[in-house]
């Protein structure tokens, strides 16, 4: 077992490590995560000491503003950054838990409706109810824990027994580390479009650090990866403790150091745009986050993150097997392709040993105008179908790709002008970005509606790969289908998930790609259903190695969509060096080439596909990152 309980002291073990945990006078009071030590009893680490005025049920026992928690509720006593807060039927607002019960259970937990760690190797699941009495209100808190690859995903459902309420945050998870002799560094990934996963670290000061996204997803701004290290810790030495959401919308990651020198992590759903109604007997389930401790450094902790996703999120299907060497028409045509530029690629793609052709924007329309919610062939520009385009190049041996954007609607579309209530909305008068709208996949009936458009043109195009792009963020958030507004945002992530589910499920053979403007939405959520990412829009190498770093330290490689342009600044060596990090493929004329580097291309080809094992089951070691050179190997 990977979990043993005595004394209800939690004992959380993998292969590395040790998370420990009990129950003092009520509260889930946290004693240690780190290096695998033995059990024993570590109650002496509660702290007892009286800090300031902070109030207690009884004055002999610790004050919750002192303690070490595993989870915490607003307006207690405990006036750090809270897990969860309710506003009840009255106004009131405060959430006081206790220890209830637990359980333990072999595999893993699947929280309702969202995106999880599946099963491999061993994993047992501890869920530890906690209540509020006199809300009659139940937490849980739920830990699976994956033994061999040193991690453990935590969620939380919260049940409503009593009077309706109001959630106003509901945090994935909550942790407390006692002080140490120096603060912990905070490394976390910001960023813009085209220059997506810079790294920022910096020791901890007083006060709270928070980042997160309020876009509708987790933007090119942020992303909810972020991890806390010793202050000498490098690649290969010193502690380092590691955090991730599968989550695409709205999160909040928030890392408080206090004035005693405690530090508190929360994680989960952005609570400035988040509130949810609980009718009596109603739940609410949050993502699941995934936790991993390295006592050997940042690669370590990288390693085990790259382990987890590999075999527990990617699709298994997917995950481990050759993925498609691309050519994509949009560097070459943009929106002005058709049915002899598409085959006049095809057949150069066949000569230099690319095996996937993709078409992308401009199958049903002519510029970005219209078309997005009618997605219909443009018969002008493929006059056989795309039916018959796939089997052509089925025919000369090589795949197709399909690119789509089902989650939007052109702002002078038909759609828009007979559903105009379809779109996500607050009242004022929306705004349009690429003059398109968010559809409002809070609506199951829009879901279903995209769903069955989708599944009829995939079974028409009948491609092997789909590239699923979404190009902008949530705006006006508001629907008219929910009354409660504050649920939009979650829900809007809910629907897509939804519409996911049933489009792998329904199509099991194609490999989905996500994108939204390169990197916009590279998150766990996304990586459950799409085994790979477009990274960044930027495909310049100078620029896209240094987005390559910072990504890896979260994501593995093989979830990493790479492809090689006609930028004019390197050398085509140069390039696939770069490109052949992740996924393989290109985004320019691949008919333009010289026979000279028309045969260089195809031997980058074979050498991809010589070294791709070790790109999508490799364990990854940074070994230098200077001005004038990266170097990193796969083992």
């Amino acid at each position: 077992m990977a979990i043993f309980v005595a004394d209800k002291t939690f004992y959380l073990e993998t292969l590395r490590t040790s998370y420990i945990f009990c129950i003092q006078d009520g509260f889930p009071v946290h004693l240690y995560y780190g290096a695998r030590i033995e059990r024993c009893d570590l109650t002496h680490l509660i702290d007892r000491q009286i800090y300031s005025f902070c109030p207690m049920e009884d004055d002999n026992k610790p004050q919750l503003d002192s303690v070490a928690l595993e989870y915490s509720g607003g307006n207690t006593g405990d006036f750090r950054i809270c897990g969860i807060n309710i506003r009840d039927g009255y106004g009131r607002i405060g959430c006081r838990l206790q220890y209830a019960e637990h359980s333990v259970t072999e595999g893993v937990s699947v929280p309702e409706s969202l995106p999880h760690s599946r099963a491999y190797g061993h994993c047992d699941t501890l869920t530890v109810t906690l209540r509020d009495q006199a809300k009659n209100l139940t937490v849980r808190l739920i830990y699976t824990v994956f033994e061999d690859s040193d991690v453990i995903a935590r969620h939380t459902e919260i049940v409503n027994f009593g009077r309706e309420c109001y959630l106003l945050k509901a945090a994935s998870f909550l942790l407390d580390f006692l002080p140490k002799a120096e603060p912990f560094d905070l490394i976390e990934v910001y960023g813009t479009i085209g220059h997506e996963f810079s790294l920022s670290r910096n020791s901890l000061t007083r006060g709270t650090r928070s980042f997160g996204s309020n876009k509708g997803f987790t933007s090119h701004t942020s992303n909810p990866f972020f991890c806390l290290t010793d202050h000498n810790a490098d690649e290969d030495k010193g502690e380092a403790y590691g955090f991730n959401l599968l989550y695409s919308g709205n999160f909040l990651c928030e890392v408080q150091f206090n004035e005693i020198g405690k530090t508190r992590i929360v994680s989960g759903i952005n609570a400035e745009t988040f509130e949810w109604r609980l009718g009596r007997g109603e739940s609410f389930t949050t993502p699941q986050a995934v936790l991993t401790y390295s006592a050997s450094g940042i690669g370590r902790l990288s390693r085990n993150f790259h382990d987890h996703i590999r075999r527990g999120i990617l699709p298994e299907r997917f995950a481990c097997k050759p993925r498609p060497i691309v050519v994509n028409t949009w560097e070459t045509c943009g929106v002005n392709v058709d049915e002899e530029k598409v085959l006049r690629l095809a057949k150069r793609a066949k000569e230099l040993g690319i095996d996937t052709v993709v078409l992308d924007d401009g199958w049903f329309r002519n510029d970005n105008r219209s078309g997005l919610g009618e997605w219909e062939t443009d018969r002008k520009k493929f006059p056989s179908g795309l039916g018959q385009l796939s089997d052509t190049l089925h025919g000369m041996g090589l795949r197709f790709g399909l690119w789509i954007e089902p989650e939007m609607v052109s702002k002078d579309g038909l759609l828009m002008r007979e559903h105009p209530d379809w779109i996500v909305g607050n009242g004022d008068t929306p705004y349009s970005w690429r003059y398109q709208y968010v559809l409002d996949f809070a609506n199951p009936e829009i879901v279903d509606y995209i769903g069955d458009k989708m599944e009829r043109i995939l079974r028409e195009a009948r491609p092997d790969f789909v590239k699923w792009d979404a190009n902008r963020y949530v705006s006006e958030s508001g629907s008219n289908f929910i009354k409660v507004q504050g649920e939009v945002p979650h829900r809007l992530i809910l629907g897509l998930y939804r519409l996911l589910e049933r489009l792998t499920n329904a199509f099991p053979e194609i490999l989905f790609e996500s994108c939204s403007g390169g990197g916009g939405r590279f998150d766990l959520g996304m990586l459950y259903y799409t085994p790979q990412i477009w990274l960044s829009d930027n495909t310049n190498p100078f620029y896209r190695k240094d987005i390559q770093r910072g990504v890896s330290f979260g994501y593995p490689s093989s979830s990493v969509s790479c492809h090689v342009t006609a930028t004019g600044v390197a050398s085509l060596g140069f390039r696939y060096l770069v490109s052949s990090f992740g996924t393989y493929g290109y985004e320019f004329d691949i008919c333009a080439l010289s026979e000279r580097d028309a045969r260089e291309v195809a031997a980058m080809n074979r050498r991809y596909r010589d070294e791709q094992t070790f790109v999508l089951e490799g364990d990854l070691y940074r070994l230098a990152d200077e001005r004038t050179y990266q170097a990193y190997e796969y083992v």
